[in-house]
């Protein structure tokens, strides 16, 4: 699935931002490289899906206009919009379409008590008229984080799931070897997803899935009556790697994904269609990151070597992706 960044301007100033190289510039994208980008997401018909993304989407200047030019789209058969929340009241009779889904990072922004008042409010409104195509969001980002905001949100509005993202550490608070960070940020997912439980609430990891070894056998089954949507026997028995999902900016530039933008921008007019697009980040990124060990501990790694595991998110080692790729090509 491809995202579209609709604007890089944001009403919050998050610490885990994975945007932070884009966001709170200027740019909102027009309403006709919008649709220009629409054209070549859903030309050849391989994903009748896309996200909007920012900066907060919903403060685009015509946000409304976006959410109706995708509704009358016949070729799109469902959108995410991954936003903070805090202005979706506003646009909430165009959300009640089938095929809009609220991703909502929630922040804790309970010092700022206006932005707290809207953002409550527009989820108790959202809640009301399409809870069943919401779900919350929480960016663990650091070990010590402090989630009890989470469960109070959890509670009030009876969630049965919730997406948990292990966000990258900030670089300048990160002294930690990925493989480590992954054993101290450990047990503090164990404590919340046993709070989670007792609410009934099930957690799912977004990307930079933990690898197995970082856990015993016993931590595999302690939740094993969630069955399969266990999320750690999701990690013991499937890919813990990641495909390419191509985030677009306003002027049509395109990115791996924002972890990796540094690296991997080019221009979506270069390329035929997205799959065209989504062949070359495999070629340039994708493929060397298969051969590129996270930790030297990998490298004898069974799921390593058979591709299976990518020693989590391809940040901690694009220093060794580029250096593959530099070192066959030039």
């Amino acid at each position: 699935m491809a995202n579209i960044m609709v604007t890089k301007r944001c009403n919050l100033r998050c610490p885990y931002c994975f945007a932070n190289e884009f966001v709170n510039d200027s740019g909102d994208i027009t309403i006709n490289e919008f649709r220009s980008i629409l054209d070549f997401i859903l030309l050849d018909g391989s994903d009748p899906k896309l996200g909007l993304i920012g900066g907060e989407p919903t403060i685009h200047c015509e946000f409304d206009k976006l959410l109706n030019i995708i509704a009358e789209d016949e070729r799109i058969k469902n959108c995410i919009i991954y936003t903070n929340g805090i202005k979706l009241k506003k646009f909430i009779n165009l959300l009640e379409n089938e095929k809009f889904r609220l991703l909502i990072n929630c922040n804790d922004i309970r010092n700022s008590h206006s932005l707290f008042d809207e953002f409550s409010d527009s989820l108790d409104v959202a809640f009301h008229s399409i809870s069943k195509r919401i779900t919350l969001g929480a960016n663990f980002y650091k070990p010590d984080y402090d989630y009890g905001y989470i469960l109070e949100l959890v509670k009030k509005y009876s969630c049965d799931k919730l997406r948990v993202s292990i966000s990258l550490p900030n670089s300048k608070d990160y002294e930690y070897e990925p493989l480590n960070y992954f054993k101290i940020v450990k047990p503090h997912i164990f404590t919340f997803f046993r709070e989670l439980k007792a609410l009934g609430c099930i957690p799912f990891f977004d990307c930079n899935i933990m690898p197995s070894c970082v856990f015993t056998a016993e931590e595999m089954l302690e939740f094993e009556e969630w069955g399969r949507e266990n999320p750690f026997s999701v990690i013991k028995n499937r890919h813990t790697g990641c495909v390419p999902v191509i985030d677009i900016l306003p002027d049509g530039t395109a990115v791996r994904c924002f972890g990796l933008s540094e690296y991997s921008k080019t221009n979506i007019r270069n390329f035929a269609c997205i799959q065209d697009l989504k062949f070359y980040y495999l070629r340039t990124v994708d493929a060397y990151a298969l051969n590129s060990a996270t930790d030297k501990k990998c490298i004898s790694c069974y799921k390593f070597k058979t591709a299976k595991c990518t020693g989590g998110c391809l940040v901690y080692k694009i220093g060794k992706i580029i250096d593959k790729y530099e070192k066959e090509c030039f």
